[in-house]
């Protein structure tokens, strides 16, 4: 397995290259889409099996107690990894607004490599985040057992994704990245207890499970979302989300 993770790490482009945004591939062409009652994306992996590793081997999601507008979700896609055995998780992490500069609708993204016959949060092969994407401000942090990786930065035993305070960009490498230039700057405050935002598996772009994430029970008023013109948005329309980039673009890499 030792040897199956350092090529998987080789194939997923597990790099601090900063100049690379990729989240890692997957093997698109030999996934064949065969839809069935338990796999309803047809990427070989049952839906249920689906939630389940992205729920267990989800990170600590940090999001300091100080936060004026912490409301988020997250939206997740899971696929078959480049080497048999491991699978590629890619979250969202949706937020409502950055109350400190007025946006509305933000998103970080978050890449994780799971070998999920190993327990999480052991079964964590590698972590990439990337905050801001697509602007000026975007930054790409990386830690796991990669080659050349840092270890990651952990809070309750699990590897850790700070939001930043109020204005919320991702990073997984607090003590390196988080404290940006001035013009970019992030506060990341640890927390004792991690976020538990609702979650939605949205499948992948040629057979989504999900067209609406509030018909989806996801982004609505009663979950606290204020930015209702972020109501009804459909993860794969190609449309922004709110100030940031198509939310398609975060999770379909």
């Amino acid at each position: 397995m030792r040897y199956l993770v350092a090529l998987a790490c080789v194939l997923a482009a597990c790099s601090n290259d900063a100049s690379e945004p990729d989240l890692g591939t997957v093997l698109d062409a030999s996934i064949d889409r065969d839809i069935t009652a338990t796999d309803h994306d047809g990427d070989g992996l049952d839906d249920a099996d689906e939630l389940r590793i992205a729920s267990d081997y989800l990170p600590f999601l940090a999001i300091g107690a100080d936060d004026l507008c912490p409301t988020s979700g997250l939206v997740v896609r899971v696929t078959p990894a480049e080497v048999a055995g491991l699978v590629r998780v890619r979250y969202g992490w949706l937020f409502d607004e950055d109350c400190d500069v007025g946006k509305q609708g933000v998103v970080g993204g978050i890449g994780v490599l799971v070998d999920p016959s190993k327990p999480a949060p052991q079964g964590i092969v590698s972590l990439r985040t990337v905050s801001r994407p697509d602007s000026f401000c975007q930054a790409l942090s990386t830690c796991g057992r990669c080659p050349g990786q840092l270890d990651c930065e952990q809070l309750d035993g699990k590897p850790a994704v700070w939001a930043g305070l109020d204005r919320h960009a991702v990073y997984a490498t607090r003590s390196i990245t988080c404290m940006q230039t001035e013009a970019c700057m992030a506060v990341c405050e640890n927390a004792t207890t991690s976020a538990a935002p609702p979650m939605v598996n949205v499948g992948e772009p040629d057979a989504p499970l999900v067209h609406d994430l509030t018909d989806a029970g996801f982004i609505s008023g009663a979950q606290g979302w204020k930015s209702t013109a972020l109501y009804h948005y459909d993860p794969f329309g190609g449309l922004p989300f709110g100030d940031g980039p198509p939310l398609r673009t975060v999770i379909d890499n």
